[in-house]
C-alpha cells in the first residue's frame, strides 16, 4: 500500500515508499518523512480541553471532553499535585483559578477498548451477590474480613470495595446483579428527567439494550432523545414533559420484539448522509454517478425492508413477492455492475 498507493481521478496518490524488487531494497520517497511526522494517527472521536489559568492564560494541563462537559462552574479538581477551581468553559479551554486548599475531585478519562466479556460480567455479578449476602448476614466489618480471605486482596482494597457496594445497596435498596435489575429516575438542575438502569451485563449487552430502548422511547413519545451505556448501567435522557410509570419500562422490550426494534433503528437514509461526509473528509467532490449509486442502493435496501416486513427476525413476505422483487432488482443490479465496469475502464 505504501509503495503502490491508491488510484484517484487525479492520478496515483499515497506512494510514500519506493520498492526495488530487483535489488530487494526499500527507500523513502521525497516528502515521506514529513508525512510521517505530521500524520501520527487518526483523528480521535474525543477531544481534550486545555486547562488555562485565568486571567494569565497559562496552560496548566488538559481534561477529557466528557469530564469538561459534565463539570460545573465552581467544581474543584486536581491536576498533578495541585487543585484548581473551574470558572467557565471558553470554547475548547477550561478556565480555572487556584482552589486555595479546597478538597478536589479526581478527573476521569474514557479510553477505547473492548467491552466486558460475558464471563467477566458473570464474575462481577457473582461478587456483588456474595457481598450483598455477607452484608445482610454479618455486617460491614465481617464482610471485609471474609472478602480478604476469599480473594486475597489487601485489607484497604477490600474495605473500599465493600463500602462502595454497601453505599449503592443502601441507596437503591438492593444490590444490582444479573438476576436483580434496578431502574431509577432523577431530575437534573434544569428539570430534565433521566432514567438509569443498573445492569451489570457489560457494555456489549448494555449498548444494544440501550439502543433498542432509545428507539422504543422515540416511537412512544415521538421525540428524539439521548442514550448512553457503560459496563454497569444504561442512562436515557428524557425531557421535562415526559411522564410514565417506571414499571412500564420493563415491558417495553421482550425476546419477541427486540430484533424487530433493532432493525427499525437502522435508518436507510443514513447512506445518503455518509457520502457527502466521506467526501468532505477526503477533500473531493461527490460526482453525479456516485450520487446515482447511493440513491439506488438506498432505494433497494428500503424496498427489501418494506417488502420483507421482518418481525422477530422472520420475513412476512411470501415467495411470490420475493420473486417479483428479484425480477425487478436483479436486472438493475446487473446493469449497475456493467455500467460501473464500463465507466471505470474509461
Amino acid at each position: 500500500m505504501l509503495a503502490q498507493g491508491y488510484t484517484t481521478r487525479r492520478g496515483r496518490r499515497g506512494t510514500h515508499l519506493h520498492l526495488d524488487q530487483v535489488n530487494n531494497r526499500v527507500r523513502a520517497r521525497r516528502g515521506s518523512g514529513m508525512v510521517a511526522l505530521t500524520n501520527g494517527g487518526a483523528i480521535p472521536d474525543m477531544f481534550d480541553y486545555q486547562v488555562v489559568l485565568d486571567p494569565e492564560d497559562t496552560v496548566v494541563g488538559s481534561l477529557n471532553e466528557d469530564f469538561a462537559l459534565e463539570a460545573l462552574p465552581g467544581d474543584v479538581f486536581t491536576l498533578g499535585t495541585h487543585a484548581w477551581q473551574l470558572l467557565r468553559i471558553d470554547g475548547l479551554k477550561v478556565r480555572v483559578r487556584d482552589a486555595q486548599g479546597m478538597p478536589p475531585t479526581i478527573p476521569f478519562w474514557f479510553g477505547e477498548g473492548p467491552g466486558r466479556s460475558n464471563e467477566l460480567s458473570c464474575a462481577v455479578s457473582g461478587l456483588r451477590a456474595m457481598v450483598a449476602d455477607w452484608l445482610l448476614e454479618a455486617g460491614t466489618d465481617e464482610t471485609v474480613s471474609r472478602l480478604c480471605e476469599a480473594t486475597g486482596i489487601p485489607f484497604s482494597a477490600a474495605r473500599q470495595l465493600v463500602e462502595y457496594l454497601h453505599g449503592g445497596m443502601q441507596a437503591l435498596g438492593v444490590m444490582p446483579t444479573r438476576e436483580t435489575l434496578v431502574m431509577e429516575r432523577f431530575f437534573d438542575e434544569v428539570g430534565d428527567m433521566h432514567l438509569v438502569i443498573h445492569s451489570p451485563f457489560g457494555s456489549r449487552v448494555n449498548r444494544g439494550w440501550g439502543l433498542a430502548l432509545r428507539k422504543k422511547f422515540c416511537r412512544t413519545f415521538n421525540f428524539e432523545l439521548q442514550a448512553a451505556a457503560n459496563e454497569d448501567s444504561i442512562v436515557i435522557s428524557l425531557g421535562s414533559v415526559h411522564s410514565f410509570p417506571l414499571e412500564e419500562v420493563y415491558r417495553y422490550l421482550n425476546s419477541n420484539s427486540l430484533r424487530d426494534v433493532l432493525v427499525q433503528a437502522l435508518l436507510v437514509t443514513s447512506l445518503l448522509f455518509a457520502l457527502p461526509l466521506n467526501a468532505r473528509a477526503n477533500h473531493h467532490r461527490v460526482s453525479r454517478f456516485e450520487w446515482t449509486w447511493a440513491v439506488l442502493l438506498a432505494a433497494s435496501v428500503a424496498m427489501i425492508v418494506t417488502v420483507g416486513n421482518p418481525t422477530a427476525g422472520h420475513s412476512r413476505a411470501d415467495p411470490a413477492t420475493w420473486l417479483a422483487v428479484g425480477a425487478v432488482l436483479g436486472p438493475l443490479l446487473v446493469l449497475c455492475i456493467v455500467g460501473a465496469q464500463i465507466w471505470s475502464g474509461r
